[in-house]
């Protein structure tokens, strides 16, 4: 089931009950010149297009990162102008402060652009001299940081889960055929399989039913939005599941009545 983590639609999902995009929307709309990034469409189809990226990477579906984005350089640079303009005139013999952020003050003798080209400069955000912008640096996942050694350990984990997974289920097939080959009768065959099933069924609702409380008690008290996005979350894939479930507990059930059928046939005959 980790295969249901790996796709964007149980996260946009959960995001869309959180009111995240909504948010981000009014929040870019409030802020001036905020809308360096090209989202005529809202800020759903951007993230949507990141997250599915991060995912297909994650996924091994693609070898390369991508997590460019088409921005507005201009829009940019206003926007760096106007954070910096928040930034207090340095007090007389006092420098700026580039390493400590919150410290940050402008001298007095230099104009907001000149100190915003200056700061930029002394940051090396050198994003602005392209009509796009790799988000990896930002979010450090560029190559060789640490963000990036940790989502290709990941990324490698997800592979060998993927193996393992088919191998077992291989396995599992194999097993099954083994065992309709070496069976006294259809009626053992189909009521071993059918049993085996639906108890694989129940041991698993069991265990959903476990980690969803647990997951609801360990999250009690946190952040209003955390609490709405993990709900959605966690409501999205029991849905999955139980449709999963379902499906697999008529057809465990389809083959026990059916063992009972064969036997009744057999005596019959």
């Amino acid at each position: 089931m980790i295969q249901f983590f790996l796709y964007p639609g149980i996260y946009l999902e959960s995001m869309e009950k959180a009111k995240v995009f909504q948010t981000i929307d009014e929040n870019i709309a409030k802020t001036p010149n905020a809308q360096f990034i090209e989202m005529d469409q809202g800020s759903r189809p951007f993230v949507q297009s990141i997250l599915s990226n991060i995912l297909s990477y994650l996924r091994s579906d693609m070898d390369t990162l991508n997590l460019t984005v088409a921005i507005d350089k201009e829009e940019l640079h206003e926007f760096f102008v106007n954070q910096t303009n928040k930034v207090p005139v340095c007090e007389p013999g006092k420098s700026p402060d580039f390493k400590n952020l919150d410290n940050l003050c402008r001298p007095a003798d230099k104009s907001v652009e000149t100190f915003t080209d200056e700061f930029l400069e002394e940051k090396n955000l050198t994003f602005l001299e392209k009509d796009e912008v790799d988000l990896a640096s930002i979010y450090g996942l560029e190559e060789n940081s640490k963000g990036k050694v940790m989502l290709n350990k990941v990324r490698k984990i997800i592979s060998t889960y993927q193996i393992i997974l088919y191998v077992s289920l291989g396995l599992i097939a194999f097993f099954i055929f083994c065992i309709f080959l070496i069976r006294d009768s259809n009626k053992k065959f189909l009521r071993i399989i059918g049993i085996d099933a639906l108890i694989s069924i129940i041991l698993s609702f069991i265990l959903g039913l476990i980690l969803f409380n647990l997951a609801n008690n360990l999250l009690s008290g946190k952040n209003e939005y955390i609490l709405i996005a993990v709900d959605a979350i966690l409501s999205s894939f029991v849905k999955q599941a139980f449709l999963i479930g379902a499906i697999f507990f008529i057809i465990s059930i389809v083959l026990i009545v059916s063992s009972f059928l064969v036997k009744q046939k057999n005596s019959v005959s």
